[in-house]
């Protein structure tokens, strides 16, 4: 099978068009023919060689953790799909994979596709919809009524944080960049603020819930807006303990795993009207190079995807 590969570690030209075997799949996993993968930040991390020390991969290596596709055989202990199911899946980021003509993934990181949307929109969402999920409602729990700041709100996790927040009836408001306020409003944040205006949080104080999906050094400045008791989280970078403890809330960093719970529940969120995700550019298999570089200009106006025939 076709499959892009990394042999070493280094810029978007180390990606290579290989051939290999099929994987074999466990009698807990499936086998997916690939219809399409998403192209995460995560995926230019890894192949740099960024996350060696907290998240070592072992060369050759072939990258993509978003997946669509259609199961092609499954395992001896599979019960939840069969031949010919649609399915997307995030699987974990030492497995990986979907980057290629076919991909093993184990039973619970799987799900079936939303009816509603294509390939290429399913495996969009499986990475950023499952973090923004996690974060709301495992790790914030958040309550209707309550108040929730997301920075970072136009990015794919922050868009999906958004929606699940407002469906939440949670009071929303989004921070980005001037150029996508609208995009932001869209949404239906209750407000959208631009973080470039220097008194941007001036006005605003007092949320349950602060997600930071930038970080840098403007994350210190969030502290003020939380509440007593409220949390701040952040997908980035550890918040500081001992402002966190002068403030009176609570922090934390956190990543999210695959787990077909949470995809169900996005499955049913997506083909109720309440969720939508944003596809930027599409190109085939053979133009990962040309996907990364692109990543890497953060100029794709929504997700990048990797077409699989």
């Amino acid at each position: 099978m076709k499959a892009i590969q990394i042999k070493k570690f280094g810029g978007p030209e180390t990606l290579e068009l290989v051939n290999i075997p099929k994987p074999d799949i466990k009698e807990n996993e499936v086998l997916i023919r690939m219809k399409a993968a998403g192209v995460n930040p995560v995926d230019a991390k890894m192949r740099a060689g960024y996350l060696q020390k907290a998240i070592p991969v072992t060369l050759p290596k072939t990258l993509g953790w978003d997946a669509s596709g259609i199961i092609e055989t499954i395992g001896s202990r599979i019960t939840r799909f069969k031949p010919g199911d649609e399915v997307y899946c995030a699987t974990s980021f030492t497995a990986g994979g979907s980057y290629a003509e076919f991909m093993a993934a184990p039973e619970n990181e799987v799900a079936l596709k939303p009816k509603n949307i294509s390939f290429a929109e399913a495996a969009s969402l499986p990475i950023i919809a499952i973090t923004a999920y996690s974060f709301l409602f495992e790790h914030a729990n958040l309550q209707p009524g309550q108040k929730i700041a997301i920075v970072g709100a136009a990015g794919g996790v922050g868009a999906m944080a958004v929606q699940m927040a407002k469906h939440a009836d949670a009071y929303v408001v989004g921070i980005g960049s001037g150029k996508d306020i609208d995009f932001i409003l869209s949404l239906k944040s209750d407000e959208a603020l631009d973080y470039r205006k220097p008194d941007y949080l001036d006005s605003i104080k007092d949320f349950d819930v602060v997600l930071d999906l930038v970080g840098g050094p403007s994350q210190n400045k969030l502290f003020p807006t939380v509440k007593k008791g409220g949390m701040l989280l952040s997908t980035v970078q550890p918040p500081d303990e001992e402002m966190a403890k002068a403030f009176g809330i609570h922090s934390m960093i956190a990543h999210a795993k695959g787990d077909y719970h949470i995809l169900d529940k996005i499955t049913e969120m997506v083909e109720a009207g309440q969720l939508k995700t944003r596809v930027g550019i599409i190109l085939p298999l053979m133009q990962a190079v040309q996907a990364h570089q692109l990543l890497e200009k953060g100029s794709s106006g929504g997700k990048i995807i990797l077409e699989i025939n």
